[in-house]
C-alpha cells in the first residue's frame, strides 16, 4: 500500500474534500484508478473491494462500434460540407458569365462543367451518404449510450481515450484542410465575402464530429443532455443540407427518362451507322432492321433494336432511293439535357447528341444515304400531334396522317 497516497487522501477529507473530488484530481494528475480506489478503502478502514470482472469481449465489441461511428460521423460531415459548399458557390455560375465580367468563355465552360455536372453528381452521391450515415450513427449512438450506462467503466479503459482523442485529431484535421481549401478559393479569386462562408461552413460542419465527442468530456456531464444536443445539431444541418440537395437535383424518375432517352438515341444512332454500312456494301437501304446482324461501333454491344421502355421495335422506313426514316417516342426534349453533362449510363451519349436532337414525344429522323453512302440527316420537318408522315405506320406508335412523299435523287416515289 502506497502509505503517501493514503496520507494524501486523509489530509484532502481534513479539507472537507469529498472522495469523488480527490479520485478526480488523483486521475487527472495520473494516479491509476485501482491505486486511488484500494487506498480511499484503506484510509476508511475498509476491506480492498475485488477487481472488477474482465470485459475483455464487451470492450472489444464497443470499441469497434465507436471506430465505426467516428467513421460514420466524418462521412456525414464531409457530405453536410460538400452540400453546403456548392449553395455558396451556385451563385458564381451566373456571376461569372463571360462577356460581363471578363472572364474568358474557356475558363467558364470549365467553370459550368464543374458546378453544372461536376458538383450536382456530387450531391447525387451526397445526399444518400447523409441519409444513410445519418440513421446509422443514430442507431450506433443509441447502442452506445445503452452499454456505457450498463457498463460505466468503459469510458476510464486506455482503448476508449485512444480512440477518443484519435477522433479528435481527425475532426481537426477535417476542419484545418477546410479551411486550407476556402483560403486557397480567397487566393485564387474567390471575394472575402464567399471566403468566410467557406469557412463558417467548414467549422459547422466539423462541429458534427466535435459536438457528440463533447458526450466524452466529463466538464459537461450532468450540466447538460448532450446526447440530445450533439442530435439536434447534427439533424439540423443534415435537415438543411438535404432540402438544398432535392431542390436541384433532378428526381429518380426524371433521371430514368432522362437516361431512357439518351439510350434511344444511342440505338438510333448505332442503327444509321450500321444501315451505312450495310447500304455501302449492298447499293441498297436494309428491307428491314432485322437484317442487320452485328454492331459496327461495338464488337462487345449487340445492336439494339427495341426501345429500352416500351421493349417496341424501333420504327424504320424507307421513303426513297437512299432514304429512310427511323422513329422513337422520347419522354424529355433534348433541349433541355444539361450542355455540360455526361450521362454515366450511357456514355456513348455524347457521340450522338448534336445529331439526333429531338422534342418530347414521338419524333422521326430523316436520314439520306445519297452522299457517297455517308448517312446525313435531313432537317426534320415540323411534326406536331400526328407525328412524321408515315406510309407504314406501326400500331404501337400514333397513328401518322399521310402526305405528298418529296421527289429525291434518282426518280420519284
Amino acid at each position: 500500500m502506497n502509505t503517501e497516497l493514503v496520507n494524501y487522501i486523509e489530509e484532502a477529507r481534513e479539507k472537507n474534500l469529498s472522495d469523488e473530488q480527490i479520485k478526480d484530481h488523483l486521475l487527472e494528475i495520473g494516479w491509476p484508478k485501482e491505486k486511488i480506489i484500494e487506498a480511499i478503502a484503506h484510509a476508511s478502514g475498509l476491506p480492498i473491494p475485488p477487481a472488477p470482472p474482465s470485459s475483455g469481449p464487451i470492450l472489444w465489441w464497443i470499441g469497434v462500434s465507436y471506430l465505426l461511428l467516428f467513421v460514420v460521423l466524418s462521412m456525414l460531415a464531409v457530405a453536410v460540407a460538400g452540400v453546403l459548399h456548392n449553395w455558396i458557390d451556385k451563385p458564381l455560375l451566373t456571376a461569372l458569365a463571360p462577356n460581363s465580367t471578363g472572364i474568358s468563355a474557356s475558363f467558364y465552360d470549365f467553370f459550368a462543367d464543374y458546378y453544372g455536372y461536376g458538383m450536382t453528381t456530387l450531391i447525387q452521391f451526397y445526399v444518400p451518404t447523409i441519409i444513410i450515415s445519418y440513421f446509422i450513427a443514430l442507431g450506433l449512438s443509441i447502442f452506445l449510450k445503452r452499454e456505457t450506462h450498463t457498463h460505466p467503466s468503459l469510458k476510464e479503459t486506455r482503448f476508449y481515450k485512444i480512440l477518443f482523442f484519435a477522433a479528435l485529431v481527425i475532426a481537426f484535421i477535417f476542419t484545418f484542410s477546410e479551411m486550407i481549401t476556402a483560403g486557397y478559393g480567397y487566393l485564387s479569386g474567390n471575394t472575402l465575402s464567399i471566403t468566410f462562408r467557406h469557412v463558417v461552413v467548414s467549422i459547422l460542419a466539423s462541429g458534427i464530429i466535435f459536438i457528440y465527442l463533447a458526450t466524452g468530456i466529463k466538464h459537461f456531464a450532468g450540466k447538460v443532455n448532450t446526447d440530445l444536443l450533439a442530435f439536434v445539431y447534427i439533424t439540423f444541418f443534415a435537415v438543411i443540407a438535404l432540402i438544398y440537395a432535392f431542390r436541384i437535383i433532378p428526381s429518380a424518375s426524371t433521371e430514368r427518362a432522362i437516361t431512357n432517352d439518351h439510350k434511344r438515341i444511342i440505338d438510333i444512332g448505332q442503327l444509321t451507322d450500321n444501315i451505312s454500312t450495310y447500304y455501302q456494301n449492298n447499293s441498297q437501304l436494309p428491307p428491314n432492321l432485322n437484317v442487320l446482324t452485328s454492331n459496327i461501333d461495338s464488337s462487345t454491344t449487340p445492336l439494339v433494336k427495341i426501345d429500352p421502355e416500351t421493349f417496341q421495335p424501333y420504327q424504320y422506313t424507307i421513303t426513297g432511293p437512299g432514304t429512310y426514316k427511323i422513329c422513337a417516342d422520347f419522354s424529355t426534349a433534348s433541349s433541355k439535357d444539361d450542355p455540360s453533362g455526361y450521362d454515366d449510363a450511357t456514355g456513348d451519349y455524347a457521340n450522338f447528341k448534336a445529331q439526333f436532337t429531338h422534342p418530347v414525344g414521338y419524333h422521326c429522323f430523316d436520314e439520306n444515304e445519297n452522299n457517297n453512302g455517308v448517312s446525313t440527316s435531313i432537317p426534320p420537318a415540323t411534326c406536331l400531334g400526328g407525328g412524321c408522315p408515315d406510309a407504314s405506320p406501326v400500331p404501337t406508335y400514333p397513328s401518322e396522317t399521310p402526305g405528298t412523299p418529296t421527289p429525291f435523287p434518282g426518280g420519284n416515289l
